[in-house]
């Protein structure tokens, strides 16, 4: 019996080792596609610059246009100032504001979502966040589905501290899509 034991403890053994590389061999395989599926999704993901000229995302300026693989052209334009309304939120006394447009155009197949389009900006050599102004003007945002052949453009109000030089805006037009940045003299 003993013997028996002895035998039969090792073959659990053998049994267990295998069972255990036949496990990881398809945890591996299985990792191995589900990466594959996701970069399949995000192709396309990041922007490129419309013109060429081998710009990097961080060399956008106002008015540059980015292009997605997914035909998603979004645009920023130049800063311009802003005179925030008496019922402004986000504006605080002796910041400056400053307004820019954003576009976007979908010339590809796959719907865009207004309402998942995120754009923030930061001020500064410090990279302050520059709150975004709600007011009646500006704020909003985009909102509904932006089908192949669609455009849609809004405004956007940051407020800036005093005696800040540049305005870093970035768009992030949803999950299935990388930020873009703009980089804005102002």
């Amino acid at each position: 019996m003993a013997i028996t034991g002895t035998v039969l403890g090792v073959l659990g053994l053998i049994a267990s080792a295998v069972g255990l590389v036949i496990t990881v061999t398809a945890v591996d395989q299985a990792v191995k596609e589900v990466n594959k599926e996701v970069g399949k999704a995000l192709e396309g993901a990041e922007a490129k610059p419309k013109e060429g000229g081998g710009r990097s995302a961080k060399d956008y300026k106002g008015g540059a246009a980015a292009v997605y693989g997914t035909g998603l052209d979004v645009t920023v334009s130049k800063p311009s100032p802003y005179r925030a309304d008496e019922a402004a939120v986000g504006h605080e006394q002796g910041n400056t504001s400053y307004k820019v447009t954003v576009r976007l155009e979908n010339k590809g197949g796959k719907e865009v979502a207004g309402d998942l389009v995120m754009v923030e900006a930061r001020a500064g050599k410090d990279g302050g966040t520059a709150e975004r102004i709600h007011d009646s003007e500006v704020g909003s945002g985009f909102s509904g589905t932006l089908t192949g052949g669609q455009k849609a453009i809004a405004d956007f109000a940051s407020d800036v501290p005093a005696g800040a030089k540049t305005l870093d805006a970035e768009v992030r037009p949803g999950f299935d899509h990388k930020g873009t940045h703009w980089q804005l003299t102002l």
